[in-house]
């Protein structure tokens, strides 16, 4: 049902089609071939997750899919960014050793601390991206030659510093902040077919029991591609002000224009949780919604109502952006919202298996069951053709492990690492 991302030109969208029909008949013909293209990863350690776009949503790019392997895990070619996200945080003194499919479109990358690292096929330069935002490459002396099919990366996290080595040679070296966004991840694009094998992860972590996601002095762990939107430079859609995470008010637009702005935490709540926030609300003027993956929770005086986010120009809903329902049998609490104007309100948003609670200044406000398709990604959502967004002390508790798994339980390990 794949119809292509309709911001790509025909060529493009074709070959994508291609690419992932060839895909499904790889994954049927493999000896362990025998599940249903997109099935959910079935490991305990990995999650898997995409930061899709509101492009490549209406534009119907099919499901990822991640194939464990009895030495790594295999991506056939699926949606757009797609991730698999070790289940446990790390800080601390670690390292991540693993053997990386090449070029021809097989390419996969390491992330970690919001910062992602590959290899370009040229083998004599790298790629360095915040996510799905790019900084300059970096340059490798001497080029690499032939790689083969895989070669050996290791990513070493001690005493603050983040260190890239293939092969054997320290290719990228960068301080980390006081606290690095803590989620390791493997990232490959939707059109390739890659593999990490021989995943290992050892040394001393430390696990934090609670992640300040809003401390850092930049949205380096943020997204706002879902709309198109910006986190930097002049006239960015979403941008840090000091402790405060704000969402910009587009006034050309015009009140009467809904203009859906959305900024996501790039990973999803895969356990259960609760995160904190503190929003400012002055009527009118500013004001926020947490969303989980498209539902947005619209808190005014009155009551919580719901709005489902659009694919914009390229939705095939029918939905109008600025579209809103009332859910009068998933509110609690008084019939007046104990929302204080011109001041700041605390808000958590706790996730229990398929149930979603909101509480606002102590008070419960809502309860509300997601349906099975929910990606259970985290945002903040605003009208940015009514109100500007005002966000500040964002903090996670989930109940994700505590320590790292020994070496033996790790379900990625494989055998040790050849050498080359």
């Amino acid at each position: 049902n794949q119809v292509a991302d309709a911001s790509q030109p025909a060529g493009v969208r074709w070959e994508r089609i291609a690419r992932h029909t060839r895909a499904r008949a790889l994954l049927a013909s493999a000896p362990d071939g025998n599940v249903p293209f997109g099935r959910p990863l079935t490991l305990k350690q990995w999650q898997e997750a995409t930061h899709a776009t509101a492009a490549s949503r209406g534009g119907g790019q099919p499901l990822a899919h991640w194939q464990p392997r009895a030495s790594g895990l295999a991506h056939y070619a699926g949606h757009e960014s797609d991730y698999v996200y070790f289940a446990v945080p790390l800080r601390g003194n670690f390292e991540l050793e693993a053997e990386l499919s090449t070029f021809g479109w097989r390419e996969i990358e390491t992330t970690y601390a919001a910062l992602r690292f590959g290899l370009i096929y040229d083998r004599k330069s790298y790629s360095l991206w915040n996510f799905e935002r790019g900084r300059p490459n970096g340059v490798i002396d001497p080029p690499f030659d032939e790689l083969g099919d895989f070669y050996r990366y290791r990513l070493q996290v001690k005493d603050g510093q983040y260190t890239a080595v293939v092969n054997g040679r320290q290719i990228f070296s960068e301080r980390l902040p006081v606290e690095p966004d803590p989620w390791l991840a493997f990232r490959t694009w939707g059109p390739y077919n890659s593999e990490a094998r021989n995943v290992r992860i050892t040394g001393s972590p430390e696990v934090p029991d609670e992640l300040r996601l809003s401390a850092s002095a930049n949205l380096e762990s943020w997204l706002a591609e879902y709309y198109g939107e910006s986190v930097g430079g002049e006239q960015a859609s979403w941008e840090k002000r000091g402790e405060e995470i704000f969402g910009r008010k587009i006034a050309e637009v015009g009140e009467a224009i809904a203009r859906q702005s959305l900024l996501q935490y790039h990973r999803p709540m895969f356990e259960d949780g609760e995160i904190d926030f503190e929003f400012y609300y002055q009527p009118g003027e500013a004001t926020v919604a947490p969303a989980i993956d498209r539902l947005a929770f619209l808190i005014e005086p009155s009551g919580v109502d719901i709005h489902w986010l659009t694919d914009a120009q390229y939705d095939r809903s029918g939905l109008p952006p600025d579209n809103r329902a009332t859910e009068a049998a998933n509110r609690r609490g008084p019939s007046a919202l104990p929302l204080k104007q011109r001041e700041w309100n605390q808000v958590r948003l706790a996730l229990r298996g398929d149930t979603v609670t909101l509480r606002l200044n102590d008070a419960e406000v809502y309860q509300r069951v997601l349906e099975p398709t929910n990606q259970r990604t985290f945002g903040l959502y605003h009208d940015a053709g009514q109100t500007e967004a005002r966000v500040r002390n964002v903090r996670y508790r989930g109940a994700w492990p505590k320590s790292l798994p020994p070496l033996a339980e790790q379900e990625l390990a494989g055998a040790e690492p050849r050498a080359k």
